[in-house]
This record gives C-alpha cells, sequence and structure tokens, in this order.
C-alpha cells in the first residue's frame, strides 16, 4: 500500500530526510605556512548534539590527534586544541559545503578553507566476506539523481554498516541493524525510516534491492563501482551580471540572530520599486535552491535587469545566516522577512522607494503575516496559500496520489489518517510535546491496525514508520502551520496583492487557493488586487512535460522559472500604482 501513510509533501525539501549539509564528516584543506604547503584533515563527529573531531597532519606523520573542544551552533565552528595551543574559528556555509575561517597557533594566525573529504571508507575492517565493503548506487528523488553508498563491514561474523549521502553532503551515517543471511541482505535506519531489503548476486558481483523511506519506495541495484553525478542542465541560470551586487547582513533583534543575503540594484540606479524575496518551506538558502534549481537567482536577474531592486537572504541557520531553523514557526520566519524589508527602508537611496515582498508558497502565506506587522506598498504570491493548511494538505495528499496513480482506497487510507491526525494537532495546541506526540502515535496505531498483513509487511518496522510520521507532524513550524488561516491577515490587505499559480500545482491547489486568496481580499474591500492562473504549470512554475504537475518531475526539468510568468510578474510590480 505504497499511500498508507501520511503524504505531507508541502514544498518537499529533503527527499530522504537525511541530516542534509551536515558539519560531520571528513574535511581537508591547506595551510601556507613559511612557503610551504602543510595539508591538514580534520574528522568531526557529533552524537546527541555533542561534537568530537580529531586532527591529522599526512606531510607531518601526524594521524588522530585528538582535540580538546569542538563546537557548532549557529554555524559557527570552532576547535581547539590546548596543550599546543591550537584553535580553529570558522563558519559553515551550507550553500557551498565548505567551511571557511582561520588556523590560530600560538601568534601564528593562517587562512583557512576546507571542503569537504568524501571517498569510500578506507577503514573498513579487513574482511573476505563477499558482501563487505562499499556498495554504491543512486535513488530517482523528484527527477534528480540522489546517490548513496552504503559500507557494510564485517568483523567475526557480525556486521554492521553506515551509508553516506554524498549529494545531500551526508557522510558516515549510522544504520541501526545490518542482517545478512546467506546472500540475503536487510539495512534498517530506524530513526530515518529507511530499510533496505536486498539480494547478493555472486556472478554479476551486484546487490538487487528495495530501498522503503517514508512514501519512497524503489528497487535498486547496488555495485561495487561509484557512480559520477550527472549534470543538471539549468540554461536560465544567469551567468553575466549586468547590475550592481552587494552582500549584505540585517539583524532579527527579537530573535537575536543575523541573517545574510544579496542585494541586487539596476547599474542606472533609477529604480523606484524593490522586492524582498521570501522562500518555501524548509531550510531554504537566498536562491532557494531545490534540486539543482535556483529559482530565486533566476528571477531576481530578471527583475533587476527590468529596474527593480532585489533582497534575497539566507534562511535563519542556513548558509551565512546565523539562528536555528529547527525551532522556527511560520510566524518566526515571518519576523526575518519584516527585518529585512525594515533593512531595505533604512537605506538613503530607499527613501522614495515602493517596497513589497514576494514570497513563493510558505512565502505567500509568510507576505500578508509581514504586512501586518509593518509597512508594505505591494505584495506578489506566487502558488501561496488562500484555504486553512489543514484543508491545503488534504487536498494535496489526494492530488499527488492521484497523479501517482494511487489505488482509490490506499487513497482514501491516507485521507482520513491525515484528517484524524490534523484534528487532534489543531484541538490541542495546548499540550505539551510529549503529549501530543503519544496523542498522535495512539491515532497512528489504531489506524494501522486496520491494514492487512501484506500492507503491513511492506511497510516492514512498523514501530519505526510511526515514530517518523510522529516527528514529521509535531515539531513547531508543523503545530503552527496547520492551525494556520489565511483570512485572518487576507481579508485586512488594502495594498495592491498579485497573486498567481499554475493550473497544475499539486501542492497549493490553484483553483481552491486563488479563489479563497480572491474571497478574502473582496472582504477586505480591496480594489487593486490580481489573481492569474497560468495553464500547465506546476507548483515551481515549470511547464509540466508528463501533463500531471508531479513533484516527480521538477528536477529533470530544464526550465527553472517560467519566463512568461516572471515577466506577468514583473510588469505588474513596475506599473501597479498607475491603475
Amino acid at each position: 500500500m505504497k499511500d498508507r501513510m501520511l503524504t505531507l509533501l508541502l514544498l518537499i525539501i529533503a527527499v530522504l530526510g537525511l541530516r542534509a549539509q551536515s558539519i560531520v564528516g571528513d574535511w581537508e584543506g591547506d595551510l601556507e605556512v613559511q612557503g610551504t604547503t602543510l595539508k591538514i584533515i580534520f574528522h568531526i563527529t557529533e552524537e546527541d548534539g555533542i561534537y568530537v573531531s580529531t586532527l591529522d597532519s599526512p606531510n607531518q606523520g601526524a594521524f588522530d590527534i585528538e582535540m580538546d573542544e569542538t563546537t557548532y551552533e549557529d554555524g559557527k565552528l570552532v576547535i581547539k586544541n590546548k596543550k599546543m595551543s591550537m584553535e580553529t574559528t570558522a563558519t559553515y556555509l551550507a550553500s557551498e559545503d565548505k567551511i571557511t575561517g582561520s588556523f590560530n597557533q600560538g601568534p601564528m594566525k593562517l587562512p583557512l578553507e576546507l571542503t569537504r573529504k568524501s571517498k569510500i571508507d578506507t577503514r573498513l575492517p579487513v574482511s573476505n566476506h563477499p558482501i563487505a565493503g562499499s556498495w554504491h548506487t543512486s535513488l530517482d528523488a523528484m527527477g534528480t539523481q540522489l546517490r548513496l553508498i552504503f559500507h557494510i563491514a564485517e568483523e567475526k561474523g557480525d556486521f554492521s554498516s553506515t551509508m553516506d549521502s554524498p549529494d545531500q553532503g551526508a557522510f558516515g551515517i549510522e544504520t541501526s541493524e545490518t542482517n545478512i543471511d546467506g546472500n540475503k541482505i536487510n539495512i534498517t535506519a530506524k530513526n530515518m525510516g529507511i530499510t533496505l531489503d536486498g539480494t547478493y548476486v555472486p556472478d554479476s558481483n551486484i546487490i538487487n534491492a528495495r530501498f522503503r523511506q517514508g512514501p519512497l519506495n524503489q528497487k535498486i541495484v547496488l555495485k561495487r563501482e561509484a557512480i559520477d553525478k550527472k549534470e543538471l542542465k539549468r540554461p536560465q541560470e544567469p551567468k553575466v551580471f549586468d547590475y550592481r551586487m552587494e552582500d549584505v547582513k540585517f539583524t532579527n533583534p527579537a530573535g537575536g540572530h543575523e541573517l545574510a543575503g544579496t542585494l541586487t540594484l539596476p547599474l542606472s540606479g533609477n529604480y523606484d520599486k524593490a522586492v524582498v524575496l521570501v522562500s518555501g518551506s524548509g531550510p531554504q538558502d537566498r536562491n532557494e535552491e531545490l534540486l539543482g534549481h535556483k529559482p530565486f537567482l533566476v528571477l531576481s536577474d530578471y527583475l533587476t535587469r527590468n529596474g527593480v531592486a532585489v533582497l534575497r537572504y539566507d534562511d535563519r541557520g542556513v548558509g551565512e545566516s546565523t539562528g536555528n531553523f529547527e525551532s522556527a514557526t511560520s510566524m518566526d520566519l515571518a519576523m526575518d522577512a519584516k527585518f529585512a524589508v525594515e533593512y531595505l527602508r533604512s537605506r538613503e537611496e530607499m527613501k522614495d522607494v515602493k517596497i513589497g515582498i514576494m514570497g513563493h508558497s510558505e512565502g505567500g502565506l509568510i507576505a500578508p503575516i509581514v504586512a501586518d506587522k509593518t509597512a508594505l506598498d505591494f505584495i506578489v504570491m506566487l502558488a501561496g496559500p488562500g484555504i486553512d493548511s489543514d484543508e491545503l494538505l488534504l487536498e494535496q495528499i489526494t492530488a499527488i496520489s492521484q497523479a501517482s496513480d494511487g489505488d482509490p482506497e490506499e487513497v482514501n487510507f491516507s485521507v482520513e489518517s491525515s484528517r484524524e491526525v490534523f484534528a487532534f494537532i489543531k484541538e490541542n495546541q495546548e499540550l505539551s510535546d510529549e503529549d501530543l506526540r503519544s496523542g498522535i502515535e495512539k491515532i497512528l496505531r489504531e489506524r494501522f491496525q486496520l491494514l492487512s498483513e501484506e500492507d503491513l509487511e511492506e511497510i516492514g518496522d512498523v514501530d519505526a514508520e510511526i515514530a517518523s510520521q510522529v516527528k514529521s507532524v509535531s515539531n513547531p513550524w508543523f503545530r503552527y502551520f496547520i492551525s494556520f488561516e489565511p483570512e485572518v491577515y487576507l481579508s485586512k490587505l488594502s495594498i495592491p496583492v498579485l497573486a498567481v499559480n499554475g493550473s497544475l500545482d499539486l501542492q497549493v491547489l490553484s483553483k481552491s487557493n486563488l479563489e479563497g486568496i480572491m474571497q478574502n481580499l473582496e472582504k477586505a474591500g480591496n480594489k487593486n488586487f490580481t489573481v492569474k492562473e497560468f495553464e500547465g504549470l506546476n507548483h515551481l512554475f515549470q511547464v509540466s512535460k508528463d501533463g500531471t504537475g508531479s513533484p516527480n518531475e521538477y528536477g529533470a526539468l530544464e526550465e527553472t522559472f517560467n519566463e512568461e510568468v516572471i515577466a506577468f510578474v514583473t510588469d505588474w510590480i513596475l506599473k501597479f500604482d498607475r491603475k
């Protein structure tokens, strides 16, 4: 039963839910010391939020030097060895997956850039077992390649394994169980809801397997040979920048963190409109990068070339921005956007400029909140919600399941399970985290009891499945989001509003949400708004090749953002106040 669980796919960011772009791993860089290059390698591990590291200096024949202290918080990394008077202070740039800073020892202070050392794990115990060693495969994740490497170790008949996801910057991920019986293999990572069941084929030296995690259920083949990263074609990504670009930082004093971004300004200096871009859900960098696409880079490039100033920024805890994303709700993120607007207003050249927000998906939810908290001149909602969040998600589950030819009975099971969970969360906002999780688990266990033995066998580890689902719907962001009613803010908007969507958007369905936006703006007495649906476009405003709008296409499509939509939005921004 492929659709047996909660299919919570609103603004999908991490398909596997791995710790994408984690600081954990092996990092190498070069120190230039009096004309000599010394290579250093840091090995960073983490358990229960506590970081530990060792240092290698291969040129000096020194390996596994234990560091006294390793701290990582809000993107800042500090590694110390007091006996050697050594301290490394650096910043992790998640968008580039690199570490930059300085290496200090005594009076010496040297610039240091570390890049991830991603290679086959040579520290596996030597074993003659035919299945021991490193195995490579890739998943088709929303139309893009996601490589995985399983490192299987055998020692005196006992097996263990770790997993790498190099395209997500995650290495050395611990699995919970590794069982091998003859040519049969099973690997489980309970904390991520991952199972791999396979059969080793000696003649071909491959493993035919099935990989499961959440809604992902794929047949894969694991081989000894490494898999090269496929080049993604993104023809809209700009290569020449004929405008001013400025790296900027501004502060959210309420949260006590700093947000970093890029401000682009027309070369002429002659502009009267400025836009703050606000991304969709999940930790996003300033380009809203997803599956190799950079929608905000493409948008900002077009807007700036056509006379609109644009500020785009890394979400809190992402890239060069500090702060904690995991604990943030939509309201918290709205406050970040508010201070982005106020930062622009504080600049002398923006004194007479009309400033607005252009938000994509959850960013479209955030824009009306910001208008309630500070002065805005206009709003652009790109696939923004216009109906209550629980109904939006139920529509989403149904639409995506049907586009994937889901069995009607299975779709109904998923919808009804989700409806019960959503209602429980909405009605029990005052519950403690522990009590909320307990209540959600009770609902899911009762729902799972309705499944057949065949369905339960396909799920595998039911406890891990339930734990994964409980975790996904009990965090602060989801608790706030599921109770959100756009009417509260849309019905108060009197400033110009543009709302656009694609007819094949399966995540924020066009007709119901555009209708909701329009009705609420009419309720507000707003006389200056435009609502438009674009035929054949998906949630990312790409032309759907298969005609369904399925998220499975996102990464496979070369188009990043439909140029007809970009031109329409830009023209509206430039002319809205002439109506």
